[in-house]
């Protein structure tokens, strides 16, 4: 697969997604009434499903990228001497 990398497209994409999803609970936890142990408990549910929706995304974004890259002929940019636009 020399014809095409997707780098950090995939990682990039689905962590701003996933965090743009859960931040606002993540945000207004800590502002709730709730006692200690159901607050930690709340947090690591949201932990884990940060890191499970991330998980569970990355390869379908990596194959998503990695098709529209093949689809579309993406390669990566080259310089040729002599054509300074």
């Amino acid at each position: 697969m020399s014809s095409a990398d997707t780098a950090d497209g995939p990682a990039f994409f689905v962590g701003f997604g996933v965090l743009l999803l859960l931040a606002p609970f993540l945000f207004l936890l800590p502002m709730s009434p709730l006692p200690l142990v159901p607050m930690i408990i709340a947090f690591i549910v949201l932990c884990a499903a940060v890191v499970g929706l991330s998980l569970w995304l990355l390869p379908v974004a990596k194959g998503v990228l990695l098709n529209l890259q093949l689809h579309h002929g993406a390669e990566e940019a080259s310089f040729k001497p002599g054509s300074e636009d």
